[in-house]
């Protein structure tokens, strides 16, 4: 074993000789790399015609493409919205258990007759609210600021919980209607549905862990609102939903570190160095779009 010099004289690392590259080889190696990284992760992640035609008509209208993100809870939504929001992108981002919280007061009173239908329909009506601000702050800027990066605003579910959490009958019939009138009707913005799509033992993990950190007051609104007993339901009428092909598109959220480039990709879009060196200097200047 010897050691492999630079031209500096730093040692960077023992090998045997017939393995220590040339100077001007290890260079090229490394220039290589950095070269071909957009072309790596366009190998690993793909473009889907079904999103990214949506957000190219949407460019061409003016008009922000809302995506909602759908999954049972435990499909890494929240997470996965983190990691976009801390890109730079617009995520709105209101987990089902926090609105409870909100209304916890109500919910855990002995007399309540509150139950997750009328948790559900609270939370679409919040959906909707949240989404109509963020679009009319949007407005509000000058023509010279953009107003979504990349026209893209992600929402955590959409309004179709209530649907979800009725448990009555013709549900994804009603899911798949709900779905094509929004898409039909005439609105400053358009729509596509992504199905985050987890095994069910890693969401069983996750949940696991959520549950095991809740306070008391989290752990008596999950029993208040069955959320525990509808887990299993609700998740298999996503995979239901899934054959139907109800959603635009799936994403394997397995890994959210891997599930964040892979849904962007799909709207094919790709991190670049100028892209990563921009939102270094916007974060630095605390600009945050």
């Amino acid at each position: 074993m010897i050691s492999c010099l630079t031209n500096t004289g730093i040692n960077l690392i023992s090998k045997p000789f017939s393995k220590c590259l040339p100077i001007s080889t290890t260079t090229s190696y490394r220039y290589y790399t950095k070269r071909e990284h957009d072309d790596v992760e366009k190998q690993w992640f793909k473009p889907k015609e079904s999103l990214s035609s949506e957000l190219e008509r949407s460019n061409k209208e003016s008009k922000p493409l809302v995506v909602f993100l759908e999954g049972p809870s435990g499909s890494g939504k929240r997470q996965l919205l983190e990691r976009l929001s801390n890109t730079g992108y617009h995520c709105i981002i209101k987990p089902f258990i926090d609105v409870a919280k909100d209304n916890a007061k109500d919910i855990l009173q002995p007399s309540s007759s509150f139950d997750i239908k009328n948790q559900s329909k609270l939370y679409d009506q919040l959906i909707k609210d949240n989404l109509n601000q963020s679009l009319l702050n949007s407005s509000n800027k000058s023509k010279d600021q953009a107003a979504f990066k990349n026209n893209l605003l992600f929402v955590h579910r959409s309004p179709i919980s209530s649907i979800i959490y009725d448990k009555g009958n013709n549900q994804i019939e009603s899911i798949n209607k709900f779905i094509q009138q929004q898409k039909q009707q005439e609105k400053d913005y358009n729509v596509v549905y992504v199905y985050c799509k987890t095994p069910v033992e890693l969401i069983q993990q996750r949940l696991g862990g959520r549950y095991h950190f809740n306070e008391d007051q989290d752990n008596q609104l999950v029993s208040k609102l069955n959320i525990t007993d509808l887990q299993e339901f609700s998740e298999e009428l996503y995979s239901t939903m899934e054959k139907e092909s109800v959603f635009d598109e799936v994403l394997d959220t397995t890994s959210i570190k891997q599930a964040c480039p892979s849904l962007l990709a799909m709207f094919n879009i790709y991190f670049n160095n100028d892209s990563l060196q921009q939102l270094i200097k916007d974060r630095l200047n605390g600009n945050k779009k």
